[in-house]
Order: C-alpha cells, then structure tokens, then sequence
C-alpha cells in the first residue's frame, strides 16, 4: 500500500495513510478516544445529500425526497448557494424540516418566490 506516514492521534503510533488508492465501500471506522473517526482528504460524496434548484412561483418551501428515508435521530442541513433576489427583496432558508413518514426534507425560505425567481439549495443529511 503507498501511503504516508502520519500520527495516529488516538495512539501517537505511526500508521499508513492511503493516497490516491481506492478503498472499499460501506463498513465502519473505530475510534478510540478523542481522534477522528474519519478523515478524508479530497473530494467526499454522500448518497444522502443533493442540490435542487428552485423555480415555483408562488410557493415559500419545497419537499426534497431523500434516498433511504429519515429517521427521528436525522439531522438535515440546507443552505442557498447563491444570493436570490426576488423583486427586491433576498430569499433564504429558513429552516430544512425532515419528516420521518413521509422520507423527504420540506426546506422552508423567508417569503413567497416570485415569478422568474429560482435559487439553488443545497441539503445533507446525517444519521
């Protein structure tokens, strides 16, 4: 395995870190003590987050289905990423509320979006 050679900071033993290798998917990472869990260096994807773009019209929130349904323990982040304005006046999130029946994120902004508005969210879920 190519790798360099770090600090394991539960141990203060030296281990191998891969580089540009493939690892297997799925699985758990043990930590004892106060160390990460995990720690990715480059690019990460998560198959419970996604960016959907707003078009409604007359509308102050939209449901997001989230592959593999919710939990009561789900947390959900949601986040604009990019500045709308809509007639004057910003629309942001206010609030990404997951719904354990239903499996999908209702992500809630501060006012109506109006017509020709669109705004790009993002969202994440853990647990």
């Amino acid at each position: 395995m190519a790798g360099a050679e770090r600090t394991d900071l539960t141990t203060a033993a030296p281990t191998e870190a891969t580089r540009d290798q493939a690892c297997s998917r799925g699985g758990s990472v043990a930590a004892a003590g106060h160390g990460p869990a995990l720690d990715v260096q480059g690019v990460a994807t998560f198959s419970r987050s996604g960016e959907v773009e707003i078009t409604i019209a007359n509308g102050n929130r939209v449901e997001v289905p989230v592959p593999g349904g919710l939990k009561a323990s789900s947390r959900v982040f949601a986040m604009a990423q990019q500045a709308s304005n809509n007639g004057g006046s910003r629309v942001t999130v206010e609030a990404a509320e997951p719904n354990v029946a239903t499996g999908k994120i209702t992500i809630w902004f501060n006012t109506n979006l109006g017509t020709g508005a669109t705004l790009k969210v993002a969202w994440f879920v853990i647990g």
